[in-house]
């Protein structure tokens, strides 16, 4: 054979299994698309069982097949609050779901609401202290309602750098911080504030247990206590601090 017909050959053969193969994908997807109705079926029958209780204050949205995984997948809302949801899953003949991490313990509404603030503040995380279920249904209600930002129910930690370790210099810094955040709606039970100092490595303290009122009203005696170490003020304040 010379060597153009084995060209011909070697790139008939190409185009075969190029040809195979995207036939194979589109007889697959073909394939879950024809089983979809029955699946859905099956989803909402799981739903109907399993939620009935819970179905009332729930939006459900439409099935959807997700490739990657070979699944099937409905998301139900919280028919006040949107961003408070979880899945159902079909997938290798088994029904599934993420309602108690999701949605009972407020995953999904948490890592929203974390996502938003660090979009807003480099540098800084917000963690919420407990788990959705756990509080009382008067502030189950105000988080569902959208007032998650100004309920006390999280903390923020954040790392700010200084261009010296001098009392106003960091009062300054933690003070903007803090009236910037309350600019924004956010009210957190505590702030937890990693200060740097640029120009000397040696000097990085980290600082515990601020409220809202400490950071008002004893600021600059809480920092002059950690500066001087003065365990008197820090113990006065239940202050907590560390250089690290």
């Amino acid at each position: 054979m010379d060597e153009k017909n084995k060209l011909v050959l070697q790139m008939g053969m190409f185009f075969i299994i190029v040809i195979g193969v995207f036939s194979y994908i589109i007889l697959n997807e073909k394939k879950y698309e024809i089983l979809t109705p029955k699946v859905e079926e099956k989803l909402n029958n799981y739903i109907d069982k399993e939620f009935a209780k819970e179905k009332i204050n729930l939006d459900i949205g439409k099935i959807k097949y997700i490739l990657d995984d070979r699944s099937y997948k409905i998301k139900l809302n919280n028919s006040k609050n949107k961003k408070l949801y979880f899945y159902v899953i079909y997938k290798n003949k088994k029904i599934t779901n993420t309602y108690k991490k999701d949605y009972l313990e407020g995953k999904s509404l948490y890592t929203y609401t974390e996502n938003k603030y660090k979009k807003e503040f480099k540098n800084s995380n917000l963690k919420f202290t407990k788990s959705l279920d756990k509080y009382p249904n008067t502030i189950y209600e105000k988080i569902i309602n959208n007032e998650i930002e100004s309920l006390p129910i999280y903390n923020i930690e954040t790392e700010l750098t200084i261009d010296n370790h001098e009392l106003g210099t960091i009062t300054k810094k933690i003070n903007s911080f803090y009236l910037k955040t309350k600019k924004s709606g956010y009210n957190p039970k505590e702030y937890k504030v990693t200060i740097v100092d640029k120009n000397d490595i040696k000097f990085s303290v980290e600082i515990d247990n601020l409220t809202e009122e400490l950071i008002s009203n004893n600021l600059s005696d809480i920092i002059s206590g950690i500066i001087n170490k003065d365990k008197s003020i820090i113990d006065k304040y239940n202050i907590e601090y560390k250089y690290i």
